[in-house]
């Protein structure tokens, strides 16, 4: 009899394992994802940024030693100069948008600055709450936490069609606590159930992974609020190694 209890246990313990397995993985790609944004976005800003302004110092100091100078020179050299800082302007934002420098400076900062950045961009209202001017957390939960908000302003510019928003960041007894609240046209059950809501999914095994959870509250037509909730020493056991 023990033996039949035994081999029936098997399957769910090599369940359990096998989702132990995938968590680790999918912290471990996370880890991996956030070291290659900030390796290329440090490689674009130090390397083709570099290039591109020694580029236009020398077209500039070319351009004085040319003697007399015809209206179509002028104006070519006046295009060429114009797609330079074109380019090196893309060059900053590629590499802003790959890992922004504000994440040096810590959760607060980071939530306030892209909060503010992306609302003026969508031309939303906004009001974002701390009591706190800064949390303390391990680099990588302070960047976890940035990319979900990262992914919850692109669902709410894609889906939501609000014209306000309400950030709210607070700690409280050890958990940091993440509140996202718009006055768009709200979600169905069935909308944050979907397979293909790959965001929302997302977000949620990556809260699990640190032992958080992520909440949905919504009403159709009016507001849905998102709350994100993580434990600050979740990363002391979540987190892997991967030097």
């Amino acid at each position: 009899m023990q033996d039949k209890l035994k081999q029936l246990q098997l399957p769910e313990i090599e369940i359990t394992n096998s989702y132990e397995d995938s968590s680790d993985l999918f912290s471990y790609l996370q880890i991996i994802k956030e070291q290659e944004r900030a390796k290329i976005a440090k490689e674009i800003q130090n390397d083709i940024g570099k290039i591109l302004t020694e580029i236009k110092k020398e077209l500039l100091s070319w351009d004085k030693d040319i003697g007399n100078k015809t209206n179509a020179y002028i104006e070519k050299i006046e295009l060429i100069e114009a797609l330079v800082d074109q380019v090196i302007g893309s060059a900053k934002r590629i590499s802003m948008d790959l890992r922004p420098d504000v994440l040096d400076s810590g959760v607060v900062a980071a939530i306030k600055w892209q909060a503010k950045k992306f609302c003026e961009q969508a031309n939303l209202k906004y009001r974002f709450s701390c009591d706190n001017d800064e949390i303390l957390m391990h680099p990588d939960l302070s960047i976890a936490i940035f990319r979900m908000f990262q992914e919850i302003l692109t669902n709410i510019s894609s889906h939501a069609n609000a014209t306000r928003i309400q950030i709210r960041l607070s700690e409280k007894e050890g958990w940091v606590n993440l509140e996202i609240t718009d006055n768009g046209m709200g979600m169905s059950d069935q909308d944050t159930k979907k397979p293909k809501s790959y965001g929302i999914r997302g977000m949620r095994e990556r809260c699990q992974q640190l032992e958080g959870y992520l909440l949905i509250t919504t009403k159709s037509g009016k507001w849905t609020k998102i709350s994100i909730s993580i434990p600050i020493k979740s990363l002391e056991k979540a987190s892997i190694n991967s030097s």
